[in-house]
């Protein structure tokens, strides 16, 4: 599905940039699923992450869109069938390459706006399950998380409102998932202003 203003494609971009490239003939695929937070918009035949962007930035593509709130365990099944969809089209890349699968979660603690503890539980419990399920779906060569670190107050800073996800998570987070991703690929990960935008370089 073409969408106007180039959305598509900009989301598509930013995600590749979580994706850690050498110049050799395998990759290190890092996958995370804290987008998974946003129901699944359907429009015909064609599924996306209908994300509080959508609207705004293509609201006549968008009209009349069904939203699916794919984390409830009634709608399980049709995870799992697209986790299959996703792996039978792309084998070749899980069979060639290292994949990571960081287990990501949200804060339980996080005090913002629209996100209360019992939905952030609910989205902690599909997290769960599809992690369980990748690894037994996929062909996964290792996991990185710190989840542990998210489970007490002071795990979002009162300044930092974006704490519900990992691309915003405090900074011993992002250091701790660097250091995991430093050890599986023997590679110094040097952040930048985004964290996943690192440049990698080579251990001493």
């Amino acid at each position: 599905m073409k969408i106007p203003g180039n959305f598509e494609n900009r989301n598509v971009l930013e995600d590749l940039n979580k994706t850690i490239r050498f110049d050799h003939d395998r990759c290190f695929i890092v996958f995370d699923f804290i987008d998974d937070r946003f129901p699944v918009g359907r429009i015909g035949d064609s599924y996306f992450t209908y994300n509080f962007l959508v609207d705004k930035q293509s609201p006549d593509t968008f009209s009349g869109a069904e939203r699916i709130p794919h984390f409830l365990p009634k709608n399980r099944d049709m995870v799992k069938l697209a986790a299959k969809k996703f792996f039978e089209t792309h084998e070749g890349m899980f069979l060639n390459n290292i994949i990571i699968l960081h287990e990501t979660s949200l804060n339980v603690n996080y005090d913002g706006l629209g996100f209360e503890p019992s939905r952030l539980q609910l989205l902690n419990d599909h997290l769960d399950f599809l992690h369980d399920h990748l690894r037994a779906a996929w062909k996964i060569d290792h996991s990185v998380s710190s989840r542990a670190m998210l489970t007490s107050p002071q795990a979002t800073p009162a300044d930092h409102r974006w704490g519900h996800s990992p691309f915003h998570y405090f900074e011993k987070y992002n250091s701790s998932v660097n250091k995991q991703l430093s050890y599986i690929m023997d590679k110094t990960i040097t952040p930048t202003r985004r964290h996943y935008d690192g440049f990698v370089e080579q251990r001493p």
